[in-house]
């Protein structure tokens, strides 16, 4: 299909500058962006001033409540109940048992499926939200949101300085010994025999790998987060940008951006965000595509699934996003996030009743710039960005034609 002025060439180079000029003055020019953090507000606030001076955009700026050592510092509350699981084994199977069991219920209800069991043990801080719409030229039937994260992550300390592979083996390793230990229990309360014990004793190999989940981040280190997600972000903001310049209002689509904070602290500000607006934005459907973590051109793709592989996406705007991509012979493959392999803020909004879907550009075997100091304005990936922002102006002018 033909190019048109906001997938044009020109248009595309120009996102592109725009893009990796403010990503490098972002990660230079700020504080670290810790969830919550001074850093959080400042680039929020900055992002903001851009979408109301340069994009034609209502802005809205908003802060939250939110509890940010919480869904990291579960692990701590993990390491000492994985302990005394070992501990009482030998002396009252049933209390291992139960501390067994509390380890694995905390872990799956924060870690897995993103919930808030703990946080209020933990210290409140404020994060903040920016909503920014471009208004229709017409009456309103529609309306898309394009979604990114300004907080960064703090550094998954084995994924630097060992791998990221390294970091889901140990993890898989340190939950399968919690699980033995509760399977020992129930066998040693059923009555099984003396062999239990002995199996209990060479389980004890677990008391080395349950310390090493301290190690999993450092809560000293924010990384600089320049491909997750300050290209979503930019991305977004550079579309808005596009779309004043170009002087294109679609006639029925209202287009916008959603920057979340705290996403790296549990999806809190999209939580956040949704039950703030989800009244508000039934007015009109309203669809959400979240960009997280654009890099390599190869590994672009709409995941159909989504937090740990147990949310399900919305097919149709996956589809939508895939077929425009078809029309500008950009390659854009499916995929999902698997299993311990974390989430997007799409989960949080199809989990409030949006229709929602989240785009990658990377490989979700964790590369070395995951989560780790390495993920610095040098290491991102122009052609991967000026793919996936020619995707998303095609989708928008494609959406707007939709009835």
């Amino acid at each position: 299909m033909k190019d048109s002025a906001l997938t044009g060439i020109e248009t595309r180079k120009k996102a592109v500058r725009f893009i990796t000029e403010q990503i490098r003055h972002v990660c230079t020019q700020f504080p670290p962006r810790t969830p919550g953090s001074e850093g959080e507000h400042a680039a929020a606030e900055y992002m903001a001033e851009i979408l109301r001076n340069e994009c034609g955009c209502r802005v809205k700026t908003e802060r939250f409540d939110f509890h940010p050592g919480g869904f990291w510092g579960y692990l701590r509350f993990c390491v000492v109940l994985d302990l005394l699981c070992v501990m009482t084994f030998f002396m009252t199977p049933w209390l291992s048992l139960f501390f067994g069991t509390v380890s694995m219920a905390l872990m799956i209800s924060e870690y897995i499926l993103y919930r808030e069991p703990i946080d209020p043990l933990f210290a409140k801080r404020q994060g903040t939200n920016v909503t920014a719409v471009r208004p229709a030229g017409d009456a309103v039937r529609q309306r898309i949101l394009f979604t990114g994260h300004m907080d960064a992550a703090w550094e998954a300390t084995l994924s630097y300085h060992i791998s990221g592979t390294f970091y889901i083996v140990h993890a898989l390793l340190a939950t399968a010994g919690v699980l033995l230990y509760c399977l020992w229990s129930v066998l040693a309360l059923a009555g099984a025999g003396a062999w239990v014990d002995t199996a209990a004793k060479i389980s004890l190999v677990f008391l080395l790998i349950w310390p090493g989940v301290l190690f999993y981040y450092n809560g000293r280190r924010t990384v600089d987060g320049a491909n997750d997600n300050l290209t979503g972000c930019f991305l977004s903001i550079a579309l808005m940008k596009a779309l004043e310049e170009c002087d294109v209002r679609l006639d029925h689509t209202e287009v916008g951006v959603v920057l979340t904070g705290a996403e790296e602290a549990g999806l809190r500000g999209a939580k956040a965000w949704a039950k703030a607006h989800r009244e508000a934005y039934q007015d009109v459907p309203t669809f959400l595509f979240t960009i997280d973590t654009i890099h390599h051109p190869q590994f672009l793709m709409v995941n159909q699934r989504d937090m740990n592989g147990l949310v399900r996406n919305d097919r149709e705007l996956a589809d939508l996003f895939v077929s425009a991509a078809d029309e500008l012979d950009i390659p854009c493959g499916r995929g999902s996030i698997p299993m311990m392999g974390g989430s997007t803020d799409s989960a949080a909004f199809r989990q409030a009743g949006f229709r929602s879907v989240s785009v990658a550009g990377m490989d979700h075997h964790l590369e070395d710039y995951y989560h780790t100091r390495r993920d610095t304005c040098d290491r991102i990936d122009p052609e991967g960005i000026g793919n996936c922002f020619a995707v998303m102006a095609r989708l928008s002018e494609k959406m707007d034609g939709i009835r």
